[in-house]
């Protein structure tokens, strides 16, 4: 009986056991970079690393030599992810590297890289790293490096990543003809944008990462946990320059100020960001021709958090019922390639879908002008007779409850009218008669 008692207890001790192994590994990120070293003979050194959350796997990579090597991070608790950067150089700083990365539980993960001769501000870098692309999508590509998914789940990411040679130095020999072809292919990350902005923000012999203050402060800056985005480039191709005239937000706002207009035969970029933590961007903007008057330029767009975004755009008369069209655009799941609808003088294509939905739209030449006698159009007044008629019949209509009362007091009145007249027995009939024939 007593070794009875210890087998249970023991079981019992294994669930309890077995439940928190599961806890743990639901909540936990893992992320492995499969480092491909092409750039030469030259090692590369270890440099710095910062964390906000997570760090290696098991001891710290110092090397990157002329071959293959993986680097392995992953989340410290249950509830943070794994996010950072890490950077290395080679021993006469000629060339560096930088793999910025966040994989947190609640957002997509994202990841980005450098290979540059200067090292870049590897904080403002982490600070834009944008979502990973799927697995077979192709590769990334930014300075001196290039990348691609291997493999995307919730648990574990794993990502290839080439360091090529730099223009001025020798070739290091290349992962063969077939890496070069889908390297010619390759889509520049999105983030290369801006590497202007960031310039250099430490000289080839720092060997330090960030400092704490810098670090503190990128925290304090970075956009909110999970956000979203819209970006609309709008290339206006006709001779009508349109000027912001509406503006309608069920979630998100302007990100920065809002634009003016959009210059004819230029383009504009537009851009939407969410402004808290669990909603997305909803909304529609319009816009009007600034010397005619009567042509715009209106879109509907929405990037929700658990669900797929949706895009919808015209060109000239705008929609009689812009409001309800937002709520029914089409899902940009459904698109393929680039969306010419007839008749709206318009055509996009969407560039990137996830956390930012980017949108690339033409603006044609010769916009249709608005015909104001067309509003409102013909269906809409059609649909708002049928609605008339409906709400008429259903107030004029007796309820059986009511038509049952009045036959009550159509009858009593009857036989009251018929007893106040004496005379009503003798001409035939009587008070019986006229309740009877009463209704």
């Amino acid at each position: 009986h007593r070794d009875r008692d210890e087998i249970l207890i023991h079981s019992a001790d294994q669930k309890v056991l077995s439940g928190r192994i599961h806890a743990s590994t639901m909540f936990s990120r893992r992320l492995t970079v499969n480092v491909e070293h092409f750039a030469g003979k030259t090692a590369f050194l270890f440099g710095g690393e910062w964390f906000e959350a997570g760090g290696w796997v098991e001891k710290r990579v110092d090397r990157i030599d002329d071959q293959h090597i993986s680097l392995d991070f992953e989340s410290k608790s249950s509830f943070a992810g794994v996010s950072g950067y890490v950077y290395y150089h080679t021993a006469d700083h000629a060339q560096t590297l930088v793999l910025a990365f966040s994989c947190p539980i609640m957002t997509p993960p994202c990841f980005t890289a450098r290979a540059a001769s200067t090292l870049p501000d590897c904080q403002a870098l982490w600070e834009r790293v944008p979502d990973l692309a799927r697995p077979g999508a192709g590769l990334r590509r930014a300075e001196g490096c290039a990348w691609e998914t291997l493999e995307l789940k919730d648990e574990h990411v794993v990502m290839r990543c080439v360091i090529q040679p730099l223009s001025d130095q020798s070739p290091g020999g290349g992962p063969g003809e077939e890496f070069g072809n889908r390297l010619a292919k390759a889509r520049w990350c999105r983030s290369t944008l801006s590497d202007a902005q960031i310039g250099i923000a430490f000289p080839p012999n720092d060997r330090t990462a960030a400092s704490s203050s810098s670090a503190t402060e990128a925290v304090a800056t970075r956009p909110a946990l999970v956000e979203r985005r819209v970006v609309l480039e709008v290339d206006n191709r006709s001779d009508e320059t349109f000027v912001l005239d509406g503006e309608w937000m069920e979630s998100g706002q302007w990100s920065g100020r809002p634009p003016f207009g959009l210059t004819k035969k230029s383009a504009t970029k537009v851009e939407l960001a969410s402004e808290d933590f669990f909603r997305g961007v909803f909304g529609l903007v319009w816009f009007v021709g600034e010397s005619s008057l009567d042509v715009y330029f209106s879109a509907a767009f929405c990037n929700p958090l658990s669900e797929s975004a949706t895009f919808n755009a015209w060109v000239g008369p705008p929609p009689a019922e812009l409001l309800q069209e937002m709520h029914c655009a089409p899902s940009v799941s459904s698109y393929q390639g680039v969306q010419v609808p007839a008749g709206r003088g318009v055509a996009w294509n969407v560039i990137e879908k996830g956390s930012t939905l980017h949108v690339r739209i033409v603006i044609l030449e010769d916009p249709a002008p608005m015909d104001i006698t067309a509003y409102p159009p013909q269906a809409l007044l059609d649909e708002l007779k049928k609605m008339e008629i409906q709400q008429e019949t259903e107030t004029v209509a007796p309820r059986p409850k009511a038509k049952a009362a009045s036959k009550r007091a159509s009858t009593a009145s009857a036989a009251a009218a018929a007893a106040s007249l004496g005379a009503g027995e003798r001409e035939g009939g009587g008070a019986a008669s006229v309740a009877a024939a009463a209704p």
